[in-house]
Parts: C-alpha cells; structure tokens; sequence
C-alpha cells in the first residue's frame, strides 16, 4: 500500500514457492483491499498458517483474499475450483461503491476457467466444453 507520496506503507508477500499470481486488486469504500489472481497447489495467504489448497495440485485454481487497508492483514481467503484448468485464474477486480442502493460496496471479479469451475453455495458450478470467462459478484 502506498501514501498519497507513493511512500510504501506496508507490504505483503503470498504464496509458498508453488506457483502464484496476484493478478487484481481492488480497495473499497473502507479502505480493505480485495486482491484476485491464480495459484497451483497451495498457496499460503497469512495470517499464521492459512492455506489454500487446490483440488489438483498440478491444475490452477482463482483465489480471492481481502486484506485490513490498515495493517495489510488478511481478513479472510478463498479459492475457487477448477479441476481440469492448466491455465486461467482470476484478471480482474472491480468494487462497485453503494451498490444498487445498499450501503455496502459490491466486488465483481472476472477471469478464466476451462471445463467447469465451482464457486461453491449457493452459485451452482458453470461449465463450458473449452475454455470460458466467467463473472463473479461477491
């Protein structure tokens, strides 16, 4: 995170020596950062011990993670199967300030998949026969 001066303010390292790519990232009204992208095997994202862990270790997997815009501590992580994908993750990351009305931020993430991936309850898996895009609201 950098100062209005691009003086850094604090830094994050993620990953475990397994393949990792922090590819979006977005900040909220609240200042905590939404960061997407993609990783093979496991990926570890702090604090302490927290792993993700991909359903394949040689198949690559999107992942999200909201860091605290204060401390750079992560809030909480996820990631998103996608058993037969060898390439793909997430690309991009949008917030969408008082969305429709509400008085919460809405985080949209889009990327690639191939086959099928599954975002888990209640988003039913999507498939496709090849590689496909899809759009996540969180």
């Amino acid at each position: 995170k950098l100062d209005p001066g691009l003086v850094p303010l604090w830094a994050r390292r993620f990953g475990d020596g397994s393949v990792a790519a922090g590819r979006a990232v977005a900040a909220d009204s609240r200042g905590t950062a939404t960061v997407a992208g993609s990783f093979r095997g496991t990926l570890d994202v702090g604090p302490g011990s927290t792993v993700l862990t991909s359903a394949l270790p040689t198949q690559i997997e999107t992942f999200t993670m909201t860091l605290d815009g204060s401390t750079g501590q992560t809030l909480c992580a996820r990631n998103y199967g996608d058993a037969a994908a060898k390439v793909g993750g997430a690309n991009a990351v949008a917030i969408d300030r008082w969305a429709a009305g509400a008085q919460l931020d809405g985080t949209a993430i889009v990327g690639t998949f191939s086959i099928v991936i599954d975002f888990g309850a209640p988003t039913t898996a999507l498939s496709s026969s090849a590689a496909a895009g899809y759009l996540l609201r969180l």
